[in-house]
């Protein structure tokens, strides 16, 4: 029954009163989803509760099956006070429950699970043919000295995976300047509303915070941020453009949360994998697998010469 309960995320609280009385042009709908367009570079997403929770969104309390047709038919909403309005008819009001965080949770800046640990649960979970950056992790150049990582990538790859390899790579153990360099190499690199490099370098971004590497996560963000609206998709640069201001996703701030709880527990984590792995078709897994270099990156800070 309309309309239905919303919740925002924080960020999307403080954003509500510039939003009064605005007329919301649809960007885009989706089977349990939307954006609507708040400006040129602005999205807001509204989600149903089994995709997660966006950063720059509202979560529905029930699923938006019912509502999306009449707000495709019309394509805008009006917010008003705390509703979105379609033809002046109520489709979504604000639930009086708190907004959700989008900040992470990270216990100790010190992952409680190995990269080499993170390495092999994925592994385990990927299928054989999963398509996106999951093709390289049974590629990775494991069991060698970090100093020594300057491998090409295997031939069985596909194209765009093969763009990405070298740098990835960079990530992994290069000096932040060079990291820096590497990094607009990645941006739009590959397909869909998020392409693979772009959610690479979200998951990346999300576990050098969790380990305390503000000033490397300020430095990509400098790097990035004005080119992000050129480089990509819009919905793809939005969640990067909050990643580097420390805000994420509801799996993603999960498994960050696990993997640096100071008891991680293995099926816990095995659980927070399996739904981080849910988002898109390929997305959760390149998001993970910019995760995995962000762990192997510390272990490399910690001791250079340690083999993987």
């Amino acid at each position: 029954m309309w309309p239905l309960l919303v919740i925002p995320s924080d960020f999307v609280a403080r954003l509500l009163p510039r939003l009064e009385g605005r007329v919301l042009p649809v960007h885009s709908t989706f089977e349990r989803s939307l954006n609507l367009s708040v400006g040129p570079t602005v999205l807001l997403t509204v989600t149903s509760p089994s995709l997660g929770r966006s950063p720059f969104g509202l979560v529905a309390e029930t699923e938006l099956g019912a509502i999306l047709p009449a707000i495709r038919r019309a394509g805008r909403v009006t917010y008003r006070t705390g509703t979105w309005q379609v033809d002046e008819n109520p489709v979504l009001t604000l639930s009086p429950r708190p907004p959700y965080p989008t900040g992470l949770t990270a216990h100790t800046p010190v992952p409680g699970v190995s990269a080499a640990a993170f390495h092999q649960l994925l592994l385990s979970l990927a299928e054989p043919e999963q398509g996106g950056l999951a093709e390289v992790l049974p590629h990775w150049p494991c069991g060698q000295p970090l100093s020594q990582v300057a491998v090409p990538p295997p031939a069985n790859l596909s194209p765009g995976v093969a763009r990405a390899w070298e740098p990835m790579m960079v990530f992994d153990h290069a000096h932040t300047p060079d990291l820096v360099e590497a990094a607009p190499r990645l941006l739009g690199l590959g397909l869909g509303l998020t392409p693979s490099g772009d959610d690479f370098l979200l998951g990346f971004v999300a576990g050098r915070l969790a380990q305390g590497r503000r000033d490397e996560v300020r430095a990509l963000g400098r790097a990035l941020s004005h080119r992000v609206f050129d480089a990509t998709s819009l919905v793809s640069a939005s969640y990067l453009r909050h990643a580097f201001r420390g805000r994420f996703g509801s799996q993603l701030r999960r498994l960050i949360a696990v993997l640096h709880s100071r008891s991680a527990d293995p099926q816990e984590l095995r659980t927070a994998v399996l739904g981080a792995i849910q988002v898109g078709s390929t997305s959760g897994w390149d998001t993970l697998v910019g995760l995995l270099t962000a762990l192997y990156r510390f272990q490399h800070e910690q001791d250079p010469v340690l083999p993987r």
